[in-house]
């Protein structure tokens, strides 16, 4: 029975290899063009195909992203904001994987954009900043960082825009003639709770953490320093 075990054990180390080394070719392929990066994932099974499974395909996919290390960020990115259905279903998916209750509103997002780098195209954008507010308000319901009530997908969608902005204004040396002050953000999202301003506090607390911290990629940083 032990070498039964034995070969079962080598069988599933086997298997793990095999798939590693897989995946690190849909990898390759994905990071060349994405569309060929799935095919691949698709016809060697390690993914459910799409007209038998498209639930799994999608989930199947995003696993893939969130899991293989040697991932190009940008095109990540780029996968995730084409405007087809299977994309579209794959940038929510995405988000919707994150755990955010609780998680204060910055940290949130930070987390959300740290999985691909944003492209910089407007409509995209605003897909990725839609599927993240429907996300943030199902899993805080009742308000954030402790110092915000409720609000609505639409509030979180205008607040992550106009925190987007800021931060640009704040840590890009082109923009520093436009430095936003913390009053200046106020008006950006003026009555955008249905109404209602966000609370004092919490839009001092957003931008002092943008202040102190902004938005990058580990990859940006790592070309920073070098």
């Amino acid at each position: 029975a032990s070498n039964l075990m034995t070969s079962n054990k080598f069988e599933v180390l086997q298997n793990q290899r095999v798939m590693k080394n897989e995946c690190h070719k849909a990898a390759t392929k994905f990071n060349l063009k994405w569309k060929n990066g799935i095919e691949y994932l698709t016809q060697q099974k390690l993914i459910p195909d799409p007209k038998t499974d498209y639930t799994g395909h999608v989930k199947g996919i995003v696993s893939f992203l969130k899991t293989t290390t040697n991932l190009d960020k940008t095109v990540i990115g780029e996968f995730l904001g084409v405007d087809k259905d299977l994309n579209k279903a794959c940038l929510c998916e995405f988000i919707n994987q994150y755990d955010l209750k609780n998680k204060p509103f910055v940290e949130s997002l930070r987390t959300v954009l740290l999985g691909f780098r944003l492209p910089g195209e407007g409509q995209i954008v605003d897909r990725i900043m839609e599927c993240f507010g429907e996300k943030f308000v199902a899993d805080n319901p009742k308000g954030s960082d402790q110092v915000q009530g409720e609000m609505s997908a639409e509030c979180v969608f205008l607040l992550s825009y106009a925190t987007m902005m800021m931060q640009t204004s704040l840590h890009n040396p082109n923009a520093a003639k436009s430095r936003m002050t913390v009053d200046d953000f106020a008006k950006k999202i003026k009555g955008i709770n249905s109404q209602k301003n966000p609370e004092t506090a919490f839009i001092q607390k957003i931008y002092d953490t943008v202040e102190r911290e902004p938005f990058t990629l580990n990859e940006d940083e790592d070309a920073r320093i070098k």
